[in-house]
């Protein structure tokens, strides 16, 4: 890679052919880093991470122009074969589908309008009530990468989490996996979820009540379809990675440690 004009950015021009291809950066020769902004990842077979590029065949979705500095995600990712025949929008539901869960909600989200299709990406614990519909879709228990490649391929990201205790306070990560995929998230508040929009609240559409839940996925798709929408949402899940977490303890730690020395 290269930085011609010394800006700090580092590029390279590759002709790849279609289908699936893995990738690190190295620095300084020695040091490899998965693609942070990249959702899609597989294991290294060293206790780490390789990035994942697919190509497919399909037409895009509008006529490119050369040197127009886009780069279409949906055009770089395509479906994989048990998404390819859900139109879309998608609504993706990823995670251990267990009683902290209400998926109920989804008879008021598909309700509100008949071209909506959920996604249920992970498995559902026995005796969860699930609304009984063709337009929902159950994948079962999947590798991360393998819900990493679905859920980027959904359009809004919902958390239904239920009136549980156990999620008055808790961290749903599965918030920060969606707008790691560059998706609008929907989930219900919390004091946590309150906290991150505050922080970005052109991200984040919580609900408070079973009512708020279809026109909040109504206002979360107007906001993804702006073209710089994913952008913003893979920047907001960085400031919350476990590597921005632990900078942020040995912050605290090398204060303390100051202070004893003081």
């Amino acid at each position: 890679m290269q930085d011609p004009d010394g800006d700090g950015t580092y590029s390279v021009s590759l002709v790849l052919p279609r289908g699936r291809h893995s990738y690190k950066f190295v620095v300084n020769g020695s040091i490899w880093h998965h693609d942070a902004e990249n959702p899609l990842s597989e294991p290294d077979g060293h206790a780490g991470l390789n990035s994942v590029l697919e190509l497919g065949g399909q037409e895009p979705s509008a006529p490119a122009r050369r040197g127009d500095g886009e780069i279409a995600r949906e055009e770089l990712v395509h479906d994989p074969e048990d998404l390819a025949g859900i139109p879309r929008p998608r609504l993706g539901v990823a995670g251990n589908l267990t009683s902290r869960y209400d998926l109920t909600v989804l008879d008021e989200v598909l309700a509100a309008d008949p071209r909506r299709q959920a996604l249920l990406l992970g498995p559902v614990e026995d005796g969860i009530p699930v609304p009984r519909s063709d337009r929902v879709h159950r994948f079962g228990a999947l590798p991360h990468s393998e819900l990493a490649r679905r859920l980027v391929r959904a359009d809004v990201g919902l958390v239904p989490m239920a009136d549980h205790p156990a999620n008055l306070s808790s961290c749903p990560l599965k918030a920060l996996e969606s707008l790691a995929a560059g998706l609008p998230v929907v989930p219900a508040r919390n004091a946590v979820i309150d906290r991150w929009v505050a922080s970005h609240p052109d991200l984040l559409f919580p609900v408070d009540c079973r009512e708020d839940w279809a026109p909040a996925v109504a206002r979360a798709l107007e906001a993804g379809a702006d073209p710089g929408f994913a952008a913003r949402a893979r920047a907001a899940a960085r400031e919350h990675s476990w590597a921005r977490r632990a900078e942020g303890l040995l912050a605290v730690l090398d204060r303390l440690t100051e202070a004893r020395t003081d």
